[in-house]
């Protein structure tokens, strides 16, 4: 993911966004590529964590290879939830990989 923080509670990288910003993203999957490519996207998804009781969903863009990367989009959600971000690849070994994230909205 785009920052360097880790989430205490779900142990995954964490991303930060406020609830009016549309950011984009990216989703690094260098280290598990060893040498293969990323050839499709299989799924790109998100899930509230339910820290707060009625939170909006997120609004996803297009997920896109970009290199060693997947970039997305995100817009929306409710200040104080937590979403965890997933994007599985396909690479050019035939391997399925999945690299997760957790995004924190917040007006900081």
């Amino acid at each position: 993911m785009s920052l360097e923080y880790i989430d205490a509670i779900t142990g995954l990288p964490l991303l930060e966004k406020q609830p009016s910003e549309n950011r984009r993203f990216y989703m690094d999957f260098a280290e598990k590529l060893r040498g293969s490519t990323i050839v499709s996207i299989s799924s790109f998804g998100w899930a509230g964590l339910g820290r707060i009781t009625g939170a909006s969903a997120l609004t996803p863009g297009t997920a896109t290879i970009d290199g060693d990367a997947v970039t997305f989009t995100l817009a929306g959600g409710t200040s104080g939830e937590v979403y965890k971000v997933t994007v599985v690849v396909v690479d050019s070994a035939g391997n399925t990989l999945e690299g997760d994230g957790a995004l924190f909205v917040t007006n900081f």
